[in-house]
């Protein structure tokens, strides 16, 4: 029971760290045309740039431990431990 409770919240991780990539994404695409025109520092890019980074990390982190606790799932149902 445990198992499927941590791949509940590792689901709703997956999404919530989707979505602040998407966001990240876009803000890094953002501040890089503002940058281009001028309109803010090379400093700000790189925090944003930092930001995005940061956020993929955590998206693909998510990802990950997604995969793990559906993988546990089925290895407990089945006692055969594959990831597909």
């Amino acid at each position: 029971m445990q198992a499927i409770n941590d791949s509940k919240v590792a689901y709703k991780k997956y999404d919530a760290s989707r979505s602040a990539f998407e966001f990240a994404q876009k803000s890094l695409d953002a501040d890089q045309l503002k940058f281009q025109y001028g309109k803010i520092s090379a400093n700000e890019v790189n925090t944003t740039k930092n930001s995005f980074i940061a956020s993929q990390s955590d998206f693909i982190k998510s990802k990950y431990e997604l995969l793990f606790s559906q993988a546990l799932i089925k290895f407990y149902q089945s006692n055969i431990f594959s990831l597909d």
